[in-house]
Parts: C-alpha cells; sequence; structure tokens
C-alpha cells in the first residue's frame, strides 16, 4: 500500500543522461521492427489460435472476441491475448487520444483503460510528434510506467519503448490503399531506469510487441480495432496461471470502453444543436426509427442529435458527465453510431505499408463480425518506404538482444 501512495513520482525522479546518435538510431531500428511484428501479430492471433471469450459493452451493445495464444519472435513463447472488434471513429481521433500529452488526455486515457495506469512518464522522446499533418500521427519515445495488479498481487511497473506510426494496406475488393494506425509498446532494459522493487515495491515486469492496432474499412467511420498484449511477467513461484490470465483479459478487453468514450465525447457536442427546427412531436405519427405507429397514450421522445421523434424502444438514454454534474441525453442509434458522411482517402505514401499481397479485404470484414469465424490473414510482409528496411515476416526477430544504455 505504501508504494501506491508514493505516486506519482517527481517529474525528475529518473536521471535520463543524453543519448548519442547511435543509441538513437538503434532504438529507432528497433522501434521500426516491433511495430511492424505488432500489426502482423495482431492481425493473425484470431487464425492462429482458439477463441478465449466474446465479451460485450452495455452501453455501446458494441461485442469484442478475445484469443489466447503466444508471442515466439524472441524463440519464447510468450503468453499473450488479442481482442477484436470495430470501432466507430477516424485514426486522427484515436492517435491524438493515445498521445498524452495533457492532463485532460491522460484523464480519459485513464478511464478507457479501466485505471489501470497508476503512473506514466516519458524519459526520452526520439521522434516527436508534429502538432499537426501526417507527421501528428508518428511518436517515437521510451516511456516508463506502473499498472494496477488483482488484490494479493505486487503492482507492476515496466520500462518500454512507445511507437505511434501511420502505414497503408491494399483493399483487393475495392483496389484501393487504406491506412491503418498503430500504437505499439515494447520492453527495452535501460540503465537510467532501474527495477524500483526494493525502493517502491513494483515488480519490474515486460511485455512484447504488444498495442493497440486500427485500420480502416469500406465505411467511413468504422475502423477495426485489435488490442494486443503478450509476455506480461508472471513469477512462477507467486503468480498463479489464472491470475496471470485474468491480468491479460482484463487488460485487452478494455477496448470497448474507447468507442463508449469517444461516443460520450461526440454526442456532448449535440448540447450546443439548437432545436429550434426540430419537427413537432405531436406533429409525428410513426417512430422514425422503427416506423412504429404512436398509440394514444404512447411516449414519445426525440433524439437531440438529429430531432428524430423515437419511440420507448428505440430511444437511447445516454449519461453525460459534465463539469460538475452527470445529465441524461436522449438520442437515436444512428447518432451514436455516427452515421454521417464522412470522406477521407488513404494518403499517397506513408512511412511503411502492408504489401499488395498480403491482406484480403473480404476476408477482413468478414472476420470482426462477431457472428461469423475468423480467417487467416497471411500477412507475408510489411515494406518500408525504402526497400533496405522491407522486413521478411518469415525471418526470426532481430530484437533477441534488447539494447542496454548507459
Amino acid at each position: 500500500i505504501w508504494s501506491l501512495m508514493s505516486l506519482p513520482l517527481a517529474r525528475d525522479f529518473f536521471h535520463c543522461p543524453a543519448l548519442t546518435r547511435d543509441e538513437v538510431q538503434c532504438l529507432i531500428e528497433k522501434a521500426h521492427t516491433a511495430c511492424k511484428l505488432t500489426v502482423r501479430n495482431a492481425t493473425q492471433f484470431a487464425s492462429i489460435f482458439t477463441l478465449d471469450s466474446i465479451v460485450q459493452n452495455d452501453k455501446t451493445e458494441r461485442e469484442a472476441k478475445v484469443y489466447k495464444g503466444f508471442d515466439t519472435d524472441d524463440g519464447i513463447a510468450e503468453v499473450g491475448m488479442c481482442a477484436q472488434t470495430k470501432l466507430t471513429a477516424t485514426l486522427e481521433e484515436v492517435a491524438d487520444l493515445f498521445y498524452l500529452d495533457n492532463v485532460v488526455k491522460y484523464e480519459a486515457y485513464s478511464k478507457v483503460t479501466g485505471h489501470l495506469v497508476l503512473d506514466k512518464q516519458s524519459l526520452y522522446t526520439l521522434v516527436p510528434k508534429a502538432p499537426s499533418g501526417k507527421k501528428a500521427l508518428h511518436y517515437i519515445g521510451i516511456e516508463w510506467m506502473v499498472a494496477k495488479t488483482p488484490v494479493g498481487l505486487k503492482s507492476r511497473d515496466f520500462c518500454f519503448i512507445e511507437i505511434h506510426d501511420e502505414f497503408t494496406f491494399f483493399d483487393k475488393q475495392t483496389q484501393q490503399t487504406r491506412r491503418g494506425w498503430v500504437r505499439c509498446m515494447h520492453s527495452i532494459p535501460m540503465h537510467c531506469c532501474l527495477s524500483l522493487e526494493k525502493s517502491h515495491g513494483f515488480v519490474r515486469s515486460h511485455f512484447v510487441r504488444s498495442g493497440h492496432i486500427f485500420m480502416e474499412t469500406e465505411h467511413p467511420t468504422t475502423l477495426i480495432y485489435y488490442n494486443l498484449l503478450c509476455g506480461v511477467t508472471r513469477r512462477s513461484n507467486y503468480t498463479p496461471t489464472l491470475a496471470h490470465e485474468y491480468v491479460l483479459r482484463r487488460h485487452v478487453t478494455q477496448l470497448l470502453n474507447l468507442e463508449e468514450y469517444l461516443t460520450t465525447q461526440r454526442l456532448k457536442t449535440f448540447l450546443e444543436n439548437p432545436i429550434d427546427n426540430f419537427q413537432q412531436k405531436d406533429q409525428v405519427e410513426y417512430c422514425n426509427t422503427c416506423y412504429h405507429r404512436f398509440q394514444w397514450l404512447s411516449i414519445k421522445k426525440q433524439c437531440r442529435g438529429c430531432g428524430d421523434v423515437l419511440c420507448n424502444h428505440c430511444a437511447v438514454k445516454w449519461e453525460l458527465p459534465l463539469s460538475e454534474t452527470v445529465i441524461s441525453m436522449t438520442v437515436c442509434r444512428k447518432c451514436i453510431n455516427d452515421n454521417h458522411i464522412r470522406s477521407f482517402t488513404a494518403p499517397n505514401e506513408s512511412r511503411f505499408r502492408l504489401g499488395n499481397n498480403c491482406i484480403d479485404l473480404i476476408m477482413l470484414i468478414n472476420s470482426v463480425d462477431t457472428e461469423t469465424e475468423p480467417c487467416p490473414f497471411k500477412l507475408h510482409q510489411l515494406t518500408f518506404k525504402n526497400a533496405k528496411d522491407d522486413l521478411a515476416i518469415g525471418k526470426s526477430s532481430p530484437m533477441i538482444s534488447p539494447l542496454v544504455i548507459s
């Protein structure tokens, strides 16, 4: 308990000496490799490993499938889990949320992850995030984080390299290039960030090639979303296997919180919508969603977003936390799902792309339908713009020996 009382750590707690140019370049190369392997692993998890469970967010009614498997790129079978779902959002929205550069976004991130992150610090910035434009989707840094664990287990802390990157893949169905975005996390030892178990009681743990992957679909506001976590250290003599699996499962299933948070933020903007032009409820005879005829004593409700008149069955009550209170807003499913046409196109270029022969989007779209079984993704190669950076996925990962910097 006393270790948690010491949080958050002082901003100058870690002494981080300047890195040489060669050290920075070595770290960036390792980051690129981890990033590509994370995308490959996430998209292949469902086709290789068995289904662990199906979970649902009661508020959004969105389902996610959870798969239990292994990461073997370092020659060691690291236990992992991957959750897979759909998400109503844009790549820019999710990329901005995961870049924790202020208190507001850190609190939002904490809510999305179920308050599992107790403290987090940035040790080095290797590739800074640009305020806007294409480079706003890119970032590489060395981070430290401490995470909450189940009752009876010590909190775990991590030192890792974090990569935010945009990639492209080819849609065979429409013959179009689509975008994706990944937030990859991969543990790496640093002499400036040694274990704090003796001083603070945090057990130093690690994860490998884990993170959040988002891929555009043919639908303007729908993303395919993967949350992958592999390799969280299990102390064989202290941590029961069931507790270890519980930690993995609890983490990856938090992905369903992201859409709920983004939806809540979007619905708050409806409070500014003028209602003068909304149709009068007493003049509407049918529900605008299911077209069920209102009876004499039927209760009519009205969507605060679009003004549609709804029956009690089609109306959704959504709680909106404001600065000092929580209000309840009536909305329709169409507004919740943000079914407004939003056009965006894939970029002409990005830092890396998935090879044209590696993914069939027809299979990809079907695989995220929770009523159908997943199918293989066959991501054979991820390609950077420079040919020398091509990564043959069949080869073993060059990250077997992580860099140690003094």
